[in-house]
């Protein structure tokens, strides 16, 4: 990213050199909330499944008993 802010700002001024900077910044950011938020719904989704497998399970051994 580095390399194509230095490409693109050879011929620019101060202010849209430190323009293209914060926006990559920004991008950055917003890449790390992304990620961060895909990982609370995987979470999320895990511990819904976890819980739905242990109601199955309840609810087979509450129909047929538990055969131990």
């Amino acid at each position: 990213m580095e390399r194509l802010i230095n490409t693109f700002s050879k011929n620019l001024s101060a202010w849209g050199r430190r323009a293209l900077v914060q926006t990559s910044d920004g991008f950055a950011s917003l890449k790390g909330i992304a990620l961060d938020n895909g990982n609370v719904l995987l979470s999320k989704a895990r511990i819904a499944l976890a819980d739905a497998s242990s109601t199955t399970l309840q609810a087979l051994q509450s129909r047929f008993g538990s055969r131990r």
